[in-house]
């Protein structure tokens, strides 16, 4: 048991990506191509010594690791997804307020008024939206938080998976 700790203590694990039932997770180079694999997978590489593993119930155990990564993964996507619409806004009004300013630049008398409270108005919009960005970012600063202390949380025990699946024979090397 003690050598198995300190080959876990120096081994490196680079390039792990893990592919599951609709979960994807890649920790590395994400630029290699792993088609041929399959769609239900584990790759990594131990020491520079690259491995896939295909066996369901090692797969399984890994997506239960893995699983509040994806799930604040997910929440991420959606907070993501509220500053995307927020932001979309934020550029239409940024638009008509650059066509307006076009517009201030020789107007004179009421018109002039007319579209310096028009751009007012806008700026109040813009001041809304970016109100309502404020939270949205504050969230996923701290969903980014959670995710990296699960990543903390996960990364030994994934790396102990790998282990094991070497040990047993389950890790084939590629």
């Amino acid at each position: 048991m003690k050598i198995f700790a300190l080959l876990l203590l120096f081994a490196t694990y680079e390039n792990i990506a893990i592919h599951d039932n609709g979960i994807s997770f890649i920790d590395g180079d994400s630029s290699r191509a792993f088609s041929d694999l399959g769609k239900r997978y584990a790759y990594f590489e131990r020491d520079g010594v690259a491995y896939v593993i295909h066996d369901p119930a090692t797969l399984a155990a890994l997506r239960t690791i893995m699983q509040p990564q994806v799930d604040l993964g997910r929440q991420q996507a959606e907070v993501g997804q509220r500053q995307a619409e927020l932001g979309r806004k934020q550029a239409e009004i940024g638009q008509r307020q650059a066509e307006l300013a076009l517009k201030q630049i020789g107007a004179r008398g009421p018109a002039a008024s007319r579209l310096s409270e028009r751009q007012r108005v806008l700026s109040d919009e813009q001041s809304a939206l970016a109100d309502r960005q404020r939270p949205l970012a504050q969230q996923q600063s701290v969903l980014a938080e959670k995710q990296r202390e699960a990543a903390r949380i996960a990364r030994p025990k994934t790396e102990k998976a790998f282990e094991d699946a070497i040990r047993s024979g389950v890790a084939k090397r590629r």
